[in-house]
């Protein structure tokens, strides 16, 4: 009897110490291997963008789009009949890659970047795939893991470090506690497909799912185009495939099993969070980017241990040289590890943002100017308009802005310095720091294109609209640290200092007050049109009694109580506004 296959028994030793979450249940499986429907095929033809680069079949893509309805019935037997068999056209697993400069005058190959292209049907039948799969991954993948899972956004990893800096912040029995970040080494190009196919299994996908995702892997080649020429194909024998739609979700997968032995290993403790934070925080990431938490250095030698023999079942390596050791307090322990150690005024960039023991609001928001001017500065000689500038700054720094804004919110002299800056860029198309005058009138200009305007961006009201959307939506999510206390009156809101959360609170109050204002005036204007118009109330004298009737004002106001119960139970709920009685409507009550 033969032994198993080394990298087999590795696999199954891991995968056994470290039980998934959730399985797949029989309904599930079943979901994932229904047939494919016209309209599916129909969705991932229509997902596929125009006028993009070909696989080495040349087949474009708008050839597809242009031949839609002669190709769907054809392509839906045909993708029906791979998932059912397990076996795909060989054309699948070829790829032809093109490089792409880095910058602007190459000297050497280190300056070009390769690009792999695949064909078409393969990323269409991959996007289905990916379709079928995406609702259950919520199910399968550990909570820690905020990549590609639906309803989990990268924010909430993010908000982890600075929840542990608060945790451990007036604790000195966890004043050493640190965040290893760590680098992967080429995770998606590294990663081992053995590996990946037994993680899918192990997570309960059906075995003809999990043959599909082997036979769409095996064998796969790449071959280099320059220039027109072709090199002869290289065997590609590992990783997962470059623009495939269905890529991330595999990955996420595959990594998950180290997720759950980091959080299930008694050896490391992490930080602990309030339960309303999600208690024991040991690691949090998105995609391949892993943050580890430990209580001190003391248990590195546990998380490397976990590290490298994830390494030897999965491929995938950690880059030491790029691993950064950050510490929770500025009093931590600031010895020397095998990883780099930050400083403790020293930014580090984790998931876009600058992080550090001890936040400098001032320099983040100074390297971020400097990132916008580089950004900018590259535009200038490919703009050519106001109105092509405005897209430009719409597309690129406003959503930049925003991004890092929701968890290092700019004071008002950053915002005023940094909406200056785009103004000299929109308006003169440079960056020069001169005196620029707008070319429109500003609230013109910042009106919609459809009303007029040119759509410019005030970046003052961008952040006030951006913090009331986070903060409704962390209210709604229960991600708020606090609830909301309801306020006595309407906010008016004239700066944008403090933090996120409360600028955003100041904002709905003051959004609501108007709103309920307006609504309650119009109904208790027309409930004092019905009380003054004459039409008073009936009398009758009934079996002795004088009965007077009030039905001709019970309509209206009826509609005023409505309202004004909306306001006091919904609103109030959300923490927006209480109930507070205006002039006008202790009058209407009166006559009620």
């Amino acid at each position: 009897m033969c032994a198993a296959p080394k990298e087999d028994v590795l696999t199954t030793e891991w995968l056994g110490h470290s039980p998934p979450y959730k399985t797949l249940t029989a309904t599930q499986q079943e979901k994932i291997l229904q047939d494919i429907t016209t309209d599916e095929v129909r969705w991932s033809i229509r997902q596929s963008k125009r006028t993009k680069a070909t696989g080495p079949d040349r087949l474009p893509n708008d050839f597809y789009r242009n031949l839609e309805e002669e190709l769907i019935p054809i392509l839906t037997t045909v993708l029906n009949a791979w998932i059912r068999t397990g076996e795909v056209p060989r054309s699948f697993l070829h790829a032809s890659i093109f490089p792409l400069k880095n910058v602007a005058a190459p000297n050497t190959g280190l300056d070009f970047r390769p690009l792999a292209m695949l064909n078409t049907d393969f990323k269409m039948f991959k996007r289905i795939l990916a379709k079928k799969t995406r609702p259950l991954i919520s199910h399968l993948i550990h909570p820690a893991q905020s990549g590609f899972v639906p309803e989990r956004s990268i924010h909430t990893t993010i908000r982890q470090f600075q929840r542990a800096k608060d945790a451990v912040s007036h604790d000195d029995d966890r004043k050493d506690a640190c965040s290893v970040q760590v680098d992967f080494k080429k995770a998606y190009d590294t990663i081992a497909r053995g590996f990946l196919c037994a993680s899918l299994e192990h997570l309960g996908f059906p075995e003809a799912f999990t043959t599909l995702i082997k036979a769409l892997h095996e064998g796969t080649t790449a071959y280099c185009s320059v220039d027109g020429y072709k090199a002869q194909p290289m065997d590609v024998t590992c990783g997962i495939r470059q623009g495939c739609p269905f890529a991330p979700q595999l990955f996420v997968l595959a990594l998950d099993s180290l997720y759950r032995r980091i959080q299930q290993h008694t050896g490391l403790h992490g930080v602990q969070l309030p339960q309303q934070d999600g208690g024991c925080l040991k690691v949090a990431g998105y995609a391949d980017d892993t943050s580890i938490y430990l209580r001190s250095k003391a248990e590195l030698a546990t998380m490397d241990t976990i590290l490298d023999a994830f390494a030897v079942t999965s491929g995938l390596t950690v880059n030491k040289n790029k691993t950064a050791f950050v510490n929770l307090r500025t009093d931590g322990d600031t010895t020397r590890t095998a990883y780099i150690v930050t400083p403790a005024t020293t930014p580090t960039r984790y998931l876009g943002v600058p992080v550090a023991t001890k936040e400098n609001r001032t320099e983040t928001w100074h390297n971020m100017m400097h990132q916008l001017q580089v950004r900018l500065g590259m535009a200038e000689r490919k703009t050519s308009n106001v109105m092509h500038r405005i897209h430009f700054v719409k597309a690129i720094a406003i959503l930049k802005i925003q991004f890092v804004s929701q968890h290092v919110w700019p004071t008002a002299a950053i915002t005023r310095k940094t909406q200056k800056l785009l103004h000299h860029f929109i308006w003169s198309g440079d960056l020069q720091d001169t005196v620029v005058k707008a070319k429109y009138n500003p609230r013109l200009a910042a009106r919609p294109a459809v009303e007029g305007g040119l759509d410019y961006p005030i970046l003052r009201q961008l952040l006030f609209a951006q913090a009331a959307a986070v903060v409704a939506r962390r209210h709604r999510s229960h991600q708020m640290p606090q609830p909301m206390q309801p306020s006595r009156g309407p906010a008016t809101i004239r700066k944008l200092e403090g933090d996120i959360e409360r600028v955003g609170t100041q904002v709905l109050r003051e959004y609501y007050a108007q709103r309920r204002a307006s609504d309650e005036r119009d109904a208790i204007q027309q409930a004092l049109q019905e009380v003054d118009s004459g039409n008073g109330p009936t009398y009758e004298w009934r079996n002795g009694h004088l009965r007077i009737d009030y039905s001709q004002w019970k309509p209206a106001l009826d509609k005023v109580t409505a309202i004004q119960t909306q306001c006091s139970e919904t609103q109030c709920s959300d923490g927006e506004l209480p109930k507070h009685p205006t002039p006008t409507a202790r009058r209407a009550r009166a006559h009620g």
